[in-house]
């Protein structure tokens, strides 16, 4: 290495013989012209750490040039729950350094290497803490839904018999921590603070049938009304008193027990059915070969 000397021709900067590894020795030759060591190590671009010695012979503030001779504190690298920092000491082992340094292991913390390891220069150094603790806190308690099913209420009523409420418990858990981290969570307690009110539902089953002894067929032209809809299951009924165009119904094939949902879209004059379905929607409860089923006509629940 090379700096270049205030009139004077380019010095060699050399180092000395290492006779320990962890505290190296560099020296420099600082130039005329400056003085303080300050202004030649600024000149250098040398770094110089407060835990490091420095010589400098003669003395700077004559200004005739210096051998500036630096014995480097050991450099240590800590990470010390995830957080790294780097360290400088003339400390030899690792306890040393920690307590040099303020460090302190609490309770189950933990260094690694151990803290009689003999320090070398660069070495890396790991300090995980761990932390153990009891916390308590409010849990609800969830209440339950009891379902009444009653068959004189209408398919798709519910009525509440009693509103349900959230009890309230007091747990405690045992808690650990690595490098702040959540790593384990054991319950140790319990206390019921409030039981749970269960809630009670009356459901209604009863279906509305419009009739039990009806007749479907079907037809593959679809009326001008169907097609405005761009719907494929439909029906034309023939009694549109009972069934309004709008009125969605169940339809059931008693021979199979099929159902499928039509909306009655248009009306056909057929004595002989009762409603005429289209073809995607007869097919999918009876053989188009059929032609005529016997059918039961329910309202349409969204549950079915």
């Amino acid at each position: 290495m090379f700096f270049r000397s205030r009139g004077t021709e380019p010095r060699v900067l050399g180092s000395e013989t290492q006779i320990d590894p962890n505290h190296p020795t560099e020296i420099y030759y600082g130039p005329t012209g400056l003085y303080s060591l300050a202004e030649m190590t600024h000149d250098l671009s040398i770094d110089i750490y407060p835990e490091d010695k420095v010589i400098t012979l003669p003395d700077p503030v004559l200004g005739i040039g210096s051998k500036i001779t630096i014995n480097r504190a050991t450099v240590v690298n800590v990470t010390d729950a995830k957080v790294k920092k780097v360290y400088r000491t003339w400390k030899e082992t690792v306890g040393e350094l920690l307590a040099e340094k303020n460090i302190e292991l609490i309770d189950k913390d933990s260094a690694e290497p151990v803290q009689s390891t003999k320090l070398e220069n660069n070495m890396n150094i790991k300090i995980t803490r761990v932390a153990e603790l009891d916390i308590t806190q409010s849990e609800p308690i969830q209440y339950k839904v009891i379902k009444k099913y009653n068959n004189t209420l209408e398919k798709g009523n519910k009525n509440i018999l009693e509103k349900g409420k959230n009890g309230e418990k007091s747990v405690t858990y045992h808690i650990k921590r690595v490098d702040g981290e959540e790593v384990s969570r054991k319950l140790t307690d319990t206390k019921i603070v409030s039981e749970q009110t269960d809630e009670i539902q009356e459901i209604g089953t009863w279906v509305k049938v419009f009739s039990n002894d009806a007749v479907a067929s079907w037809y593959g032209i679809w009326p001008w009304k169907a097609k405005a809809a761009n719907n494929a299951y439909y029906a034309a009924a023939h009694d549109w008193g009972t069934y309004p165009v709008g009125t969605q119904l169940w339809v059931i094939n008693k021979a199979n027990g099929k159902g499928v949902k039509v909306t009655v879209l248009d009306y056909m004059e057929n004595p002989n059915c009762t409603l005429d379905l289209s073809k995607a929607a007869f097919s999918s409860i009876a053989s188009l070969g059929a032609g005529i089923i016997d059918i039961r006509i329910e309202k349409y629940y969204p549950s079915n």
